[in-house]
């Protein structure tokens, strides 16, 4: 699976297969934006130790 190519559907699909994390997704595409977003100024905010916070909260809640 390649996830920035894959939809949100079939992402949330592996992700309850257990083929991947919230973890590794939330990391892959906080990356993929700190790597590209000097080139393409996409991103006005990025939040990463927000959403890190926020995954780790639904995981505790058993979201």
């Amino acid at each position: 699976m390649d996830i920035h190519f894959d939809s949100l559907l079939g992402i949330s699909r592996c992700i309850r297969a257990r083929e991947t994390s919230s973890e590794e997704v939330t990391s892959t595409l906080l990356e993929r934006n700190g790597r590209y977003d000097g080139r393409l100024h996409s991103t006005l905010l990025v939040m990463a130790d927000a959403a890190m916070a926020h995954r780790n909260a639904e995981i505790a809640s058993g979201q």
